[in-house]
């Protein structure tokens, strides 16, 4: 076969024919794998946009649940559901983070612990709220009624409190610190609020903690 025969009109309508149900069902093969990224991409996007808004609209109806406490059931329903609905996006964390609100507003303490690992769990580790969701959850453990689970709270509070990775070591500090007072022990309290001070105090001008005062107040009124 020469050059001058591929060139031939006649040449590629014998192929055709002879290769056609071939041709056919490549092309077939190809417009589903292009309309199938397409869409694949276009279902992500949507299903990120349907998870923003349910999440929105879920926190609204904390809000007005902290007005009507019987919403708070609903509140737990709407929020487990919505993790099941929208798992696959990266709000899915954020979801289990309301569930867990919604079950300790109701006493469920020990059940909210439960959730907030399961969100810890879902949550990536280089996430910039992974240790403020950490805090959260060992604070919540400290309401427990079990004194193990209690003590186990204290123990991740106090970690996250001497983790100088921990970007939110500041409210660590200041939670344990208020832990310690509402416990009687106004020793612990000094040292961990002192140590936000010292930490935290001394940062550059253009750093200021949010929890700095409080501790300053604490130890000025309360501790002094």
């Amino acid at each position: 076969m020469n050059f001058s025969m591929l060139l031939s009109t006649d040449f590629w309508l014998n192929f055709y024919e002879q290769h056609r149900t071939y041709i056919i069902g490549c092309c077939c093969a190809i417009a589903l794998a292009v309309g199938g990224g397409i869409y694949l991409r276009m279902s992500r996007a949507q299903q990120h946009e349907l998870a923003q808004a349910a999440l929105a609209e879920m926190l609204q109806e904390a809000s007005r649940a902290q007005q009507n406490t019987e919403l708070w059931s609903e509140v737990e329903v709407a929020a487990r559901t919505g993790h099941y609905q929208y798992k696959s996006t990266s709000f899915a964390p954020y979801f289990l983070s309301l569930q867990a609100d919604a079950l300790a507003q109701q006493g469920k303490i020990d059940e909210a612990v439960v959730v907030m690992s399961s969100m810890l769990d879902e949550l990536p580790k280089k996430s910039p709220l992974y240790h403020v969701y950490a805090i959260k959850k060992a604070r919540m453990m400290l309401d427990s009624a079990q004194e193990s689970m209690r003590a186990q709270g204290l123990e991740l509070l106090a970690g996250l409190a001497q983790n100088t990775a921990n970007a939110q070591q500041d409210e660590a500090l200041y939670y344990l610190g208020m832990h310690y007072m509402s416990q009687g022990n106004k020793s612990e309290a000094k040292n961990s609020f002192q140590k936000l001070m010292d930490t935290f105090g001394a940062k550059q001008s253009d750093y200021r903690s949010p929890w700095l005062s409080m501790a300053q107040i604490a130890l000025q009124q309360e501790l002094a």
